[in-house]
């Protein structure tokens, strides 16, 4: 015997000859009341209402005049109100306080109901799953065994994607799928954040007081809205500016982000004159100056100006030629020069044995020992040995495992093999909140990316889009 959550008793018995989940019973305030049979409770009336063969489902319906006081739902069906919507079992009921459409589960073509998140296979070639959308929501989804498809290969969307193929664009959750006989881009829902998710045509008031809304567009698209509430005195900084606003500081670049729990303006990057540089960036402006954007402190920034040697750009300091290469200790450096600047920059790190790891590369090497190579400055860089056996003070692991934030990136430790080194694997959004490697997040006008460049390192673009009362 068990006991979903809805409040159903089950238990597996023998019907025509096969073994078949049979429901019993629904239980109501520890009460079990049997299939077809209905309770009195107060002034509601409590169902145990048979379901296709063997199911059953709970329903609870209001007197005549509970249910005169109880509003429809948004698509005007009445409270209490049972229906089936593409496949999908449906209910209109009351959650936090208002009259809701919430998905019971998915029809099965033999009448029988599957819950929400399972599968069940419905012959020997296809598979039926009910997924989860949003709070309250759901689709049914079905899949036929590759090896059982006549076609010599999947069917295709014209964007590419094959038959059945889920994906996420743009915050609408799409799937590839057959409609009037062509292959369809068709949407599922729109995807606000990692806890929100509604269906086409439905809205949501978010905590911050935006409004987010699947608006449907033509017959099986949809678009992601999301219309900006008024901003809050308590989600500003402290000069006024709203969150994910930016200003120019002198000649600072700054955001209002939010830091544990308080916000405040961190830099972004540096001004020279109207020009933006990114943190970590440098620019030249003639034969004898370079800025640099070099990070100061947690969330600051400053401009430092360097005036190279230009003595002889074909000649560095040190006798070296143009593009010559050596080594000093385990740093391997390059010069550079062209007809105005000559300066020398570390390019890697020597690894034991022969060859080069570039700046911000990991490398195991004997023992089981790691090799971390790390710029340091604008043009040096250092080599760090992390022992498994001897932590390094030059490694900063956190504390208990926990992520923890450096700049505007989030690092952890990882183990390889014995070693325990500080990887960087996600970027920080305006707002604080994280986003992976290879990931986008889209918040309040701003999209953040997070994504390695060609030399290994991790960058984070911040895009952002301008959004109209």
């Amino acid at each position: 015997f068990q006991t979903d959550e809805e409040g159903v008793l089950r238990s597996c018995l023998s019907r025509e000859g096969k073994y078949a989940v049979v429901a019993l019973g629904c239980y109501h305030n520890d009460q079990l009341i049997g299939v077809g049979e209905e309770n009195k409770v107060l002034r509601d009336t409590v169902h145990c209402e048979a379901v296709a063969d063997y199911d059953a489902q709970l329903r609870i319906v209001k007197d005549e005049a509970g249910v005169k006081k109880a509003a429809p739902c948004a698509n005007l069906r009445r409270f209490g109100e049972d229906w089936t919507e593409l496949g999908v079992r449906k209910s209109c009921v009351l959650r936090d306080r208002k009259s809701t459409v919430i998905a019971r589960g998915c029809v099965l073509p033999d009448g029988h109901l599957l819950t929400i998140d399972k599968e069940q296979q419905v012959n020997s070639t296809t598979t039926v799953y009910c997924y989860a959308s949003g709070r309250y929501g759901a689709y049914v989804h079905y899949k036929i065994d590759e090896q059982y498809i006549p076609h010599p290969k999947r069917r295709s969307c014209k964007n590419g994607k094959k038959e059945d193929t889920i994906w996420i664009e743009k915050g609408v959750r799409n799937v590839c799928s057959e409609r009037n006989g062509q292959m369809t881009v068709v949407a599922l829902g729109c995807v606000i954040n990692d806890d929100i998710e509604i269906e086409v045509g439905e809205e949501q008031t978010l905590a911050n007081g935006d409004v987010a809304k699947c608006q449907p567009i033509g017959e099986f698209g949809a678009e992601k809205v999301t219309t900006r509430g008024q901003v809050e005195e308590t989600r500003k900084c402290k000069n006024g500016k709203a969150l994910g606003e930016e200003w120019k500081d002198k000649n600072v670049r700054r955001t209002c982000v939010e830091r544990n729990g308080e916000y405040v303006g961190v830099a972004t990057g540096c001004y020279i004159g109207d020009k933006i540089i990114r943190i970590g960036k440098s620019h030249k402006m003639n034969s004898t100056l370079v800025y640099h954007c070099v990070v100061r402190g947690e969330s600051d920034a400053k401009l430092e100006e360097e005036i190279p040697n230009t003595m002889n750009p074909s000649i560095c300091s040190n006798g070296k030629k143009a593009d010559e290469r050596w080594s000093e200790g385990d740093i391997r450096f390059v010069y550079r020069s062209d007809e105005e600047i000559a300066y020398e920059e570390a390019i890697g790190c020597n690894l034991p044995g022969g060859g080069l790891l570039t700046i911000g590369g990991e490398h195991q090497i004997e023992n089981h020992r790691t090799l971390i190579c790390k710029r340091k400055d604008s043009y040096g860089a250092e080599a760090i040995y992390v022992d498994p056996h001897t932590p390094s003070e030059d490694v900063d692991c956190g504390e208990h495992n926990e992520p923890w934030e450096e700049d505007r990136f989030v690092k952890k430790c990882e183990a390889f093999d014995d070693v325990v080194a500080p990887k960087t694997f996600g970027c920080i959004t305006p707002t604080g909140l994280y986003v992976l490697e290879g990931e986008e997040k889209e918040e309040e006008g701003v999209t953040t990316t997070c994504f390695r460049n060609e030399n290994g390192k991790m960058e984070v673009k911040y895009e952002y889009t301008q959004i109209e009362e």
